[in-house]
């Protein structure tokens, strides 16, 4: 991906509820909000 590049996922989580977690792999991003939690509502 470029610099300010977007992408959309459209992605199923039923029957699941609840907290996920999406990361980069590489933990020196953790701090540029390339690790965040999402509420499912499954």
């Amino acid at each position: 991906m470029n610099p300010r590049e977007v992408v959309r996922a459209i992605l199923r989580f039923a029957p699941y509820r609840g907290k996920y977690l999406y990361h980069c792999d590489m933990l020196k991003y953790e701090d540029m909000a390339m690790v965040e939690i999402f509420e499912g509502n499954g």
